[in-house]
């Protein structure tokens, strides 16, 4: 299941970045390797922007868990 989520993420973010460099390389004239340059980069870039929201959710999650959970002198 979460290798199936991950694939998907994975498409999305290859969608996205081919689909921008490609109509920003056409409308300013972009060789195909600088277009290639900004497709890797926003690869990058949406790849560090996904594992930072994924480290955020992650710890605000846990916090939540541990809001919730019984104590050993509460429970």
């Amino acid at each position: 299941m979460l290798e199936d989520f991950i694939r998907g993420v994975s498409r999305i973010i290859v969608s996205i970045s081919s689909i921008a460099p490609i109509v920003l390389g056409r409308e300013a004239g972009l060789s195909e390797d600088q277009t290639n340059l900004v497709r890797r980069g926003m690869e990058d870039h949406l790849l560090n922007l996904t594992e930072q929201m994924l480290r955020k959710h992650i710890l605000n999650d846990h916090i939540e868990f541990n809001n919730f959970s019984p104590t050993k002198e509460g429970s």
